[in-house]
């Protein structure tokens, strides 16, 4: 090969590495910001809420909430990452854009979140409150487009499964799914009071936001906003029951996506806290009561137990990948081959059912002649 050829294609590299580098410098750069914001915020934003339904006062209690608070940021950051790694905003799905259109008031809880989350901070001003909020705000609305785009292909994978479930008569399958319906309604639901609260901090930069006219903006897109969290809870509930409950399936080539294992539950313990990061961008200090919160108790009981059912569904399917992962990762280190290969978000054949079982769970230790 002549020198120049050689030279063309080793400077080729080296630009796809730097870019490569400068991409993942930018992604980590952006998860490690939003994670930061998001921990001293909406979590709290959600502890507050906590505080007052059941009336709890102390040090201890403020402390437990910032302490949850942090694992919740930390796990925000993991998730924020694995978006912006995956992340396409390329379809021709014509129902994932008409979808994607409704992500500016499906996020919007997150505005609401961070503004109140942020006013907790005695140091903050107003105006750096409403920094953090709009921070929050366009980082979750990628996200939710993201999502939006993914859609119509997941619904594809819940309708699969319903339509199996009752062909079979499998009344587990069955139960997951009526939980992930009900559950996803009351979640969104539940937020309505957030983007309603959201429309009305806006409209407060601007103008007036007790006349009429700001009054029905606020209702209309707290509808709205109800419209576009539903289907994006549907996905990531349903995955996240299956796995917590050995409702995983292997398809014809012998891979289960959604494993149960010791993992999962690793995963589960290390999202719980995040629960308070989901009721937090589902309230608000000032207007909770004027939509879905004018249930009164029904309606926090509806909003505290769909805000944690849904914490740890969403959550637990991408930590218990990234523990999984991680094992492989550190056999690897240790006996210098991996028993298994890395995950993301399958597994690879194991022996029939007792690899479900957490009794007869091998964790990472390599099968019969491997």
């Amino acid at each position: 090969m002549p020198a120049s050829s050689a030279h063309s294609i080793n400077g080729h590299s080296r630009q796809e590495k730097s870019r490569c580098d400068s991409k993942f410098n930018a992604q980590v750069t952006i998860a490690l910001l939003n994670g930061l914001l998001y921990a001293f915020t909406i979590p709290e934003n959600g502890g507050e809420n906590i505080k007052q339904y059941f009336n709890l006062r102390g040090p201890v209690t403020d402390g437990l909430i910032h302490i949850l608070s942090g694992i919740s940021g930390l796990c925000y950051t993991m998730f924020c990452y694995k978006t912006l790694e995956a992340l396409n905003l390329k379809t021709e799905s014509g129902a994932a854009i008409a979808l994607a259109t409704l992500s500016p008031f499906a996020a919007s809880g997150y505005l609401t979140g961070g503004v109140e989350g942020a006013s907790l901070i005695s140091a903050f001003p107003v105006e750096l409150c409403a920094i953090v909020g709009v921070l929050l705000y366009a980082f979750r609305n990628v996200s939710c487009i993201d999502a939006s785009f993914k859609f119509p292909e997941r619904i594809g994978e819940i309708k699969q499964a319903w339509n199996k479930a009752w062909e079979e008569k499998d009344y587990k399958e069955l139960t997951r799914l009526a939980i992930t319906v009900i559950s996803s309604l009351g979640f969104a639901l539940s937020a309505t009071d957030a983007v309603y609260a959201a429309v009305q901090i806006v409209i407060a930069w601007f103008g007036d936001p007790t006349t009429m006219l700001a009054q029905g903006i606020s209702y209309a897109a707290s509808g709205v906003g109800a419209l576009g969290i539903l289907p994006l809870c549907l996905y990531w509930t349903h995955r996240g029951l299956k796995q917590l409950t050995f409702g995983g399936r292997r398809d014809e080539e012998g891979v289960k996506k959604d494993p149960t294992d010791a993992y999962t539950y690793l995963g589960l313990m290390v999202v719980a806290p995040n629960a308070l990061g989901v009721l937090g961008s589902t309230v608000s200090s000032t207007t909770t009561g004027k939509v879905f919160g004018r249930l009164g108790i029904t309606a926090e009981v509806v909003r505290l137990t769909s805000s944690g059912v849904y914490a740890i569904t969403s959550g637990t399917p991408g930590m218990g990948a990234f523990f999984r992962a991680g094992g492989r990762w550190l056999y690897k280190k240790v006996h210098g081959e991996l028993a298994k290969p890395l995950l993301e978000d399958a597994t690879p054949k194991e022996p029939p059912e007792s690899g479900d079982s957490l009794q007869n769970f091998r964790g990472i230790q390599p099968k019969k002649g491997e």
